[in-house]
């Protein structure tokens, strides 16, 4: 009986967890405190990041087109892990006024920079 009733649980809660929207709100992580980061955090962080990205429409079940972009970017680029570091670290060091925003938004617009100036723009 215990695990009837075990299973009914699990089974309501997978059907419940199926039907949940997921929403993105804020990181809660600024360029400003990212910055104070040792570079080890900061490259785990920003390979984390790109990760996500790149494994989004897998998760979002979804076509993402602005990543082909980034992914003809990364072929012409071939960043290692540091690489990509390096490239938002000198993103935030040429804009300190965006360090007030978040991690996530300022990954992007230093990835974006960076592969524009490869002339694969974003």
């Amino acid at each position: 009986m215990r695990k009837l009733i075990a299973g009914a649980l699990l089974a309501a809660s997978v059907g419940a967890f199926a039907q949940t929207q997921v929403h993105i709100g804020i990181s809660g992580v600024t360029g400003s405190a990212f910055m104070q980061w040792s570079h080890r955090s900061r490259s785990d962080y920003v390979n984390g990041l790109v990760d996500g990205m790149l494994y989004a429409p897998a998760l979002a079940n979804a076509n993402l087109p602005f990543l082909d972009h980034i992914e003809d970017c990364f072929v012409a680029m071939h960043p290692t892990h540091g690489q990509l570091t390096s490239i938002v670290d000198q993103y935030l060091r040429t804009h300190p006024v965006l360090t007030g925003y978040e991690m996530h938004s300022l990954t992007y617009w230093s990835l974006r920079d960076a592969c524009a100036q490869l002339g694969k723009p974003l």
